[in-house]
């Protein structure tokens, strides 16, 4: 695919300049433009398209003569080609038309088949666990008619990219955006928590602080490793990490053991384990900003608003969602360990 960063540099086109009379742009043209983009050349255009190489060519130079500017360059000496800005510009239009006509296609063949619209929601897996049950249950309670079809992926960027492309209608997603060609709605703050081993020193100190980290060994939860370590250097304090996981149900269970401490998103903790004491690092870290985002030309638009007003209902009080923790120097009783003395 083309970069975003390359197609964006001019903003978005507007649609209504593709269809006016000055314009007359057809669907076969921007197809042909945005298979040269994606594909590096005219030859690997045709066969993606299944047509000639002369017939992709006309239909650029087609667009080129009507708008009166060039909209791809070959590179001299070589079969690949490069957009000009208003090349770019004009794929990043025909783009959105694509990803807008294949999401009203699967919207009709609802309504031919009889079934209500469904709409997918992205989600990564802490999203899944304490967000979407609440957000099921009040969308049947409002009888909102649509199917909910929570898609999980552990990626905010793929998010974001699926999101682009039509493959889901709305995205939990990590503020802030990483596209103009969304919109978004901030629900809440997810501050990150440092677990230590109950019997740590720090179970102890009233306040934690950057100089109480320092030289901890972390285990980390691979899929915050960027941005913690990011956080942690601007606070003076290179991360001594000794034990790496993608699973965030392990991690506990590895402070428990006195593997290490470690730092993970108060959304991510699951069911509180024996021997670890949760600390948040708020003034230290700073939270996540948890948001949706959705797409602004989608054809139900409508329906997918109805939906981001339910979602932020149930996000309006994130005490409701995020699990509990502690507080410095007040460590929670191991109501286990009581039971065996």
């Amino acid at each position: 695919m083309i970069g975003a960063e390359r197609r964006n540099r001019l903003g978005r086109v507007s649609l209504d300049a593709i269809w006016s009379d000055g314009g007359r742009l057809t669907l076969l043209q921007l197809r042909a433009l945005y298979a040269v983009a994606n594909e590096g050349s005219f030859a690997a255009a045709a066969v993606a398209l299944g047509c000639s190489q002369p017939a992709v060519s006309q239909r650029i130079a087609s667009i080129e003569r009507r708008l009166g500017v060039v909209l791809v360059r070959r590179m001299s000496g070589q079969r690949q080609v490069r957009l000009t800005e208003a090349g770019a510009a004009l794929v990043n239009a025909a783009e959105q038309v694509q990803v807008i006509l294949r999401t009203a296609t699967r919207h009709i063949q609802d309504m031919r088949d009889g079934r209500e619209p469904t709409v997918r929601i992205g989600v990564f897996s802490s999203v899944a666990v304490r967000v979407m049950p609440l957000v099921l249950a009040a969308m049947r309670t409002q009888q909102i008619p649509c199917r909910i079809k929570p898609i999980e992926v552990d990626d905010d960027v793929r998010l974001q990219e699926l999101l682009r492309f039509g493959e889901i209608d709305i995205a939990f997603v990590i503020f802030p955006l990483q596209t103009g060609e969304a919109h978004g709605l901030e629900l809440f703050s997810d501050p990150f928590i440092l677990l230590a081993p109950a019997q740590s020193p720090l179970a102890s100190v009233p306040r934690i602080r950057p100089a109480d980290l320092r030289g901890l060994p972390m285990v980390c939860l691979t899929s915050e490793e960027i941005e913690v370590a990011a956080e942690l250097r601007r606070q003076g304090i290179e991360p001594n990490w000794v034990f790496g996981t993608d699973k965030i149900h392990v991690v506990e269970p590895l402070v428990a053991a006195d593997v290490g401490y470690s730092i993970v998103p108060q959304l991510a903790l699951g069911q509180r384990y024996p021997g670890v004491t949760r600390f948040s690092l708020s003034e230290i870290v700073s939270p996540r900003e948890i948001g949706i985002a959705w797409p602004p030309h989608h054809p139900r638009l409508g329906l997918l608003l109805r939906v981001a007003d339910v979602i932020r209902g149930v996000c309006a009080d994130p005490s409701e969602i995020l699990p509990p923790i502690d507080e410095p120097g007040r460590a929670p009783v191991n109501h286990r360990m009581l039971r065996l003395q």
